[in-house]
């Protein structure tokens, strides 16, 4: 997994960008990193670029998504009032993020959406139109 990401706490979102091949857990991975960081701040949005990648097939597994959704309670106290954009690039990433998103609803803490259009994820986000995503370089 490659992903690049930053916490602008001005507009109240960590962008989050993935590239290379994203495989089951990583997401995870990801915020764990993220709750480390000094910017972080409970409560943050969040946009997670996954255009570049694909989303496993194991995401389509009822029984792989309750063992998800069991680890995922870890971070709740994190991202009580959060949402959760993840804009995808095909449609069947589409379906398995809407899929995702329809079994956490109820989770009580994060709203979760996917989008296929960066903007329209910026918007639900209440990130101004105009708003440059800048990710760092990787080292």
């Amino acid at each position: 997994m490659a992903y690049n990401y930053y916490i602008d706490t001005q507009v109240n979102c960590i962008f989050l960008k993935q590239s290379g091949e994203y495989e089951l857990g990583e997401g995870l991975l990801s915020l764990d990193n993220i709750l480390d960081d000094p910017k972080f701040r409970p409560n943050l949005n969040l946009l997670r670029d996954l255009r570049e990648v694909s989303i496993p097939e194991q995401y389509n597994d009822i029984v792989e998504l309750k063992k998800m959704r069991a680890k995922m309670d870890d971070y709740n106290k994190y991202f009580q009032h959060s949402l959760f954009a993840w804009v995808v690039g095909s449609a069947t990433d589409f379906a398995l993020a809407h899929r995702f998103c329809a079994t956490t609803r109820l989770d009580g803490y994060a709203t979760r959406r996917p989008f296929r259009e960066l903007l329209k994820a910026l918007e639900w986000l209440s990130i101004p139109d105009d708003y440059e995503i800048e990710y760092p370089l990787n080292d």
